[in-house]
């Protein structure tokens, strides 16, 4: 099965801007997010939500897809543009536990 390569693009476009939101999680605290509480700050969270519809919105809508040169994407792709888009909390989490060794 091959990926179109305005496909991959904006599968790249995607994973860009919603690793950063993930990471927002990650720069809380030096702590591990299994000992803060990751939903005490409403602004942070309204943000993410924000951004993550805008994100989808951009891919999704045809005035804003064209605009940025973005292609609709499948399920499968959505799926996974938001498991590589998470990766930054476990990478960090493991780097946290590893700077307290």
């Amino acid at each position: 099965n091959v990926v179109r390569l305005d496909t991959a693009r904006t599968m790249c476009f995607t994973v860009l801007g919603l690793s950063q939101l993930f990471h927002s999680f990650n720069m809380k605290s030096d702590k591990s997010l299994s000992k803060v509480n990751i939903f005490n700050n409403q602004k942070l969270i309204g943000a993410f939500i924000i951004c993550v519809l805008l994100q989808i919105m951009v891919i999704s809508l045809e005035g804003p897809a064209r605009l940025f040169s973005v292609v609709p994407l499948s399920a499968v792709q959505w799926g996974i543009v938001f498991g590589m888009s998470f990766l930054p909390i476990p990478i960090v989490e493991l780097q946290k536990r590893l700077n307290k060794a």
